[in-house]
């Protein structure tokens, strides 16, 4: 049972790493958008 349990876990874990893994992605693509659009509106004349 318990080693049941502890793949239970380590699966759980893993698919926990992936989605932070995708979050912190999608946060750095989020952040490279603003700054992109801020720095071309700071370069209009």
């Amino acid at each position: 049972m318990s080693d049941f349990v502890e793949d239970g876990l380590r699966e759980h874990q893993a698919t926990n790493d992936v989605m932070l893994g995708f979050l912190a992605a999608s946060q750095r693509q989020r952040n490279l958008k603003q700054l992109h659009a801020q720095t071309r509106n700071c370069n209009r004349p």
